[in-house]
């Protein structure tokens, strides 16, 4: 008997239809998002969250519930259909995963802990429906050793993890991004992957790239210039991943 860890950072688009509207309950936080584990059969036991506050300038913190829902793939090794638009409602009655489903963490599962550093919220799993186990799924395995598995979120609570941090005029090539209005370092953290959705078209989302850097409010270091496309002078900053999951297994 044995235990490992895998961190999960699911990607919420951080455009209108997602990270650049608050969210509400019962909307989806994330879709359908891949994880794997060492083939063989293993235990769930225990789940640390941490969310990231929304972008402003009290880096107000996101403490809510959530579903989290587990599934295995379809028998042709796809992705399990998919239970809606991002922050719009989830499982409309069209959606059947009854083949796919292999476990959930419901509201009033999670314990919330006054454990924040610069507001962000950490919370625990209480009970992981008796331990869920995760056992040679068949098609989803993907690479040698590796059993493919997914997750997915629906929020229980006012999740906001809208930006207020601007890009500032300076070299919009990058790799050292200079912004304005919202301290970086409140929302963000050196290994992010970052995003801008622009003033112009919240529906347009550009890839910065990973940071390296933050060495003070203003300035934001990439591990390489981007190669997307310029960001133009006040688009939105976003961490496309505001949630990370641990989740703790039993093998």
């Amino acid at each position: 008997m044995g235990y490992f860890t895998v961190e999960v950072k699911p990607t919420i688009p951080n455009v209108a239809a997602g990270q650049h509207a608050a969210f509400a309950q019962n909307d989806l936080l994330f879709d359908w998002y891949a994880f794997d584990v060492p083939k063989g059969t293993c235990r769930l036991l225990h789940i640390d969250q941490e969310v990231r506050p929304k972008a402003d300038a009290g880096s107000t913190v996101n403490e809510f519930d959530l579903d989290l829902l587990f599934a295995k793939a379809n028998q042709d090794g796809t992705a399990p259909s998919s239970i809606g638009t991002v922050n719009s409602a989830a499982l409309g009655s069209a959606v059947n995963l009854s083949n796919n489903m292999m476990g959930f963490i419901v509201n009033g599962s999670w314990e919330a802990h006054e454990a924040h550093l610069d507001s962000t919220a950490y919370t625990q799993c209480r009970e992981v429906n008796c331990g869920m186990f995760f056992n040679n799924p068949g098609p989803q395995v993907t690479t040698k050793g590796y059993d493919r598995y997914y997750m997915a979120a629906i929020a229980e609570g006012a999740f906001d993890f809208r930006s207020g941090c601007l890009i500032d005029d300076g070299d919009l090539n990058g790799p050292v991004m200079t912004v304005k209005t919202i301290d970086a370092r409140l929302f963000l953290a050196v290994g992010d992957t970052i995003a801008v959705t622009t003033t112009a078209d919240t529906a347009v989302s550009k890839d910065m790239g990973i940071i390296k850097a933050i060495p003070d409010a203003t300035t934001i270091v990439l591990e390489s210039a981007f190669t997307t496309g310029d960001v133009v002078n006040e688009d939105f900053v976003y961490n496309k991943s505001p949630i990370t999951f641990r989740l703790h297994f039993e093998y």
